[in-house]
């Protein structure tokens, strides 16, 4: 996503639609984790990895957790 506001629920409702699992890396505790989880429905799995301390992730970290 490139923004959060207004929040594009349709767009990841039919995102979800086409997809199994969705992946939320957040520079949080999760907050937008739960927006995508309620925008997507309950048919796709929706998975965070998040982090905090101001560290962004590395591209093999997502790799990683895309993987699992």
């Amino acid at each position: 996503m490139i923004t959060i506001w207004p929040f594009p629920e349709k767009v990841l409702r039919s995102l979800g639609a086409q997809v199994k699992k969705i992946l939320v890396p957040e520079m949080n505790l999760g907050q937008l984790f739960h927006k995508v989880r309620e925008a997507v429905g309950h048919d796709t799995e929706v998975t965070k990895l998040s982090r905090i301390g101001g560290v962004m992730h590395s591209p093999q970290e997502i790799i990683e957790a895309l993987k699992n």
